[in-house]
């Protein structure tokens, strides 16, 4: 009986189904489609607005602030003329150490070459892409990486950077105050002298 009994029990158990599964709302496949996309977003802003704003706000390297002046966190847009004094282009992070004008042979600032850049001056240095533009953390953190990406490609191949060393290029780009050398991610970049 006891056996008789248990079998029914798992027999009506099996035949219907407690819940009942259906597709959060907005999760659509339609809905999956408008996802926020970094990418667009760098693209569809970059040249009408990134790029100017940050072309109009930038301030001459020779005229920058000694470093003991400025403010950490704050970020800047620069502009000027410097000499490749040292090129490291080792990935992740390469970098060329550069002499600002008027040169006098010493590192005034590092240009970032990538592959990756640190920080997030590039976004936040014209004021134009806030948080509050965004729902969360995570596409507000893509933007800049996207942004740190987009504005790396105003420079020369890796393998015309790596031998270098020597020649002079005008740029404009962005950092954050905090270390004793600007470590400027470029936005603009062209060599002002013939290749040696």
């Amino acid at each position: 009986m006891k056996r008789a009994c248990a079998a029914i029990l798992s027999l009506s158990l099996t035949a219907c189904v407690p819940w009942t599964v259906r597709p959060i709302e907005g999760q659509s496949a339609a809905a999956q489609k408008e996802r926020f996309d970094a990418n667009r977003f760098v693209e569809s802003e970059w040249v009408s607005r990134i790029l100017p704003a940050i072309e109009a706000s930038a301030v001459n390297a020779s005229s920058l602030l000694p470093a003991s002046a400025r403010k950490p966190g704050t970020h800047y847009a620069v502009k000027g003329v410097a000499r490749i004094l040292k090129v490291n282009a080792i990935p992740p992070l390469g970098q060329m150490s550069v002499d600002c004008e008027p040169f006098d042979g010493h590192a005034d600032a590092v240009i970032q070459i990538g592959p990756e850049v640190r920080g997030s001056s590039v976004r936040d240095a014209t004021g134009l892409v806030p948080f509050s533009r965004f729902v969360n953390q995570i596409d507000f953190a893509n933007v800049s990486s996207k942004l740190n990406a987009r504005a790396l490609q105003c420079l020369p191949p890796s393998a015309e950077i790596a031998r270098a060393q020597g020649r002079s290029f005008a740029f404009t780009g962005t950092f954050t105050a905090g270390e004793e050398l600007p470590h400027i991610v470029p936005v603009r970049f062209q060599w002002v002298e013939a290749a040696r």
